[in-house]
């Protein structure tokens, strides 16, 4: 399901991608752009970060409009605050997932090229931000605008994710499934959570610490909780995505091994058979320490044999440009 943001219509002309060269190569040779598990990013805080607002607004909430509630043996608010923790552990402990790919206003930017460049040696690879909004549509892949303000990142916890989270707690005992003995009230008020975790998901990934604000990010991003719920494992085996995934994403997840992360899952979308593909790079900016420069013909010859018009000898030279930082590393 493609999310429209507020900002969607307001896609800058350009996004940035920082990258090392290998992983350059592979976008380049693949024509893909790859969507990581978010919970495998640099960010320790990713997700984390906004639901620890979560459980103050919950609590805030079920004291203003209190309820019998009945969970784990234990009554009422002890009880409410007791699924609430549960409900946040479920998410911690990625029993759900999301997968993302990142890129950025800025063209050159120090803090990125150390953290994401390859320490300076790499690549920032500049999508056209129109075409690559179009490809997030034709894929049901979601694209949003960071936010990093903290203030609007309760407001966001405030108006969307309690609620849900509230109303489905409050609804759980009541559940025909519980009256009529399939499941008992502590698996219904999982299963309630659980369906709207999601949601809940979707919100947070908009999200991110002010400490990174600098990198003014934008997101696509695929919500996949139906394949990733560890207490379904066959779900697993048997997703192959939706109708119009085909030709356009791979549909299995893969995994990589990742050296401070272990073994890491992914997804990757591409792009080679859309119709503007060969227009989708519009700029390359070679990191402040890079090897390679603006003039170098095997990277011409490199995009042009992978039909990228961006290679082409007739294109303007600031199409390719180097890192204008000064940086030793």
């Amino acid at each position: 399901m493609c999310i429209a943001s507020k900002d969607e219509d307001e896609v800058p002309g350009i996004l940035y991608h920082y990258c090392s060269i290998d992983t350059f190569m592979e976008i380049i040779n693949n024509k893909t752009i790859r969507l990581s598990n978010i919970f495998k990013t640099n960010d320790s805080s990713e997700v984390i970060h906004v639901l620890k607002f979560l459980s103050d607004t919950l609590a805030e909430k079920y004291k203003k409009d209190p309820f019998p509630f009945e969970y784990h043996g234990i009554e009422n608010e002890k009880a409410f605050d007791l699924i609430v923790s549960d409900t946040i552990k479920n998410i911690n402990e990625v029993i759900f997932s999301s997968y993302i790919a990142s890129f950025s206003e800025s063209e050159d930017d120090l803090g990125q090229w150390n953290r994401y460049g390859d320490n300076g040696k790499g690549v920032a690879i500049g999508y056209n931000g129109k075409i690559l909004k179009e490809i997030a549509k034709l894929c049901s892949v979601a694209n949003t605008k960071v936010v990093y303000d903290e203030k609007k990142q309760k407001e966001s916890v405030k108006d969307n994710m309690a609620p849900l989270i509230f109303e489905a707690i409050k609804k759980a005992g009541d559940n025909g499934n519980v009256k009529n003995g399939f499941f008992t009230r502590d698996e219904m008020v999982q299963i309630q959570n659980n369906s709207y975790i999601s949601a809940i998901l979707l919100s947070a990934i908009k999200y991110k610490h002010e400490a990174y604000k600098n990198e003014k990010e934008w997101r696509l991003y695929l919500n996949t909780p139906e394949i990733t719920k560890l207490f379904y494992p066959e779900g697993i085996k048997k997703y192959s995505g939706k109708k119009h995934y085909v030709d356009v994403v791979r549909n299995e997840i893969s995994f990589i091994n990742k050296a401070d992360k272990g073994i890491s899952s992914y997804m990757d979308l591409s792009f080679g058979k859309f119709n503007d593909a060969s227009k989708i790079i519009t700029k390359i900016i070679l990191g402040p320490r890079s090897m390679i420069n603006e003039r170098d013909v095997d990277l011409r010859i490199f995009l042009h044999i992978n039909n990228f018009d961006i290679g082409l000898p007739n294109i303007a030279c600031s199409a390719i440009r180097q890192s204008e930082i000064p940086y030793r590393g």
